[in-house]
């Protein structure tokens, strides 16, 4: 299912419907099948997010604008707060960390 929301997350996450369509099911069957699972659907739709959002901020030719927006933010700045909320840190001092870091790891091999 991970990645089914993320192949859908175009913009956005997908709702829990347009997942169990995909996957042949309705939303009540998807979330019993997750609860039996020991999952929840938003758990595991914070996950992806936090995945995409890792990916979107580690690329240098991706602005915080369009992290924002490729996450159905409705602003930059709504995005920038619920990530320090989620972080500790800001959005662009963590994607440019990230980017230093991987730089200094693709160095090193």
């Amino acid at each position: 299912m991970r990645a089914d929301l993320l192949q859908l997350s175009q913009v956005g996450l997908p709702s829990v419907d347009a997942i169990g369509r995909r996957l042949g099911m309705s939303a009540r069957t998807l979330q019993r099948r997750l609860r039996e699972a020991g999952e929840r659907f938003d758990a595991v739709s914070r996950q992806v997010l936090s995945t995409l959002t890792e990916a979107y901020l580690r690329d240098p030719s991706v602005t915080i604008s369009e992290v924002a927006y490729l996450l159905a933010f409705s602003e930059s700045s709504a995005f920038s707060r619920a990530f320090k909320a989620w972080t500790g840190e800001a959005a662009r001092v963590s994607g440019r960390a990230r980017s230093r870091e991987r730089l200094t790891l693709e160095r090193h091999r």
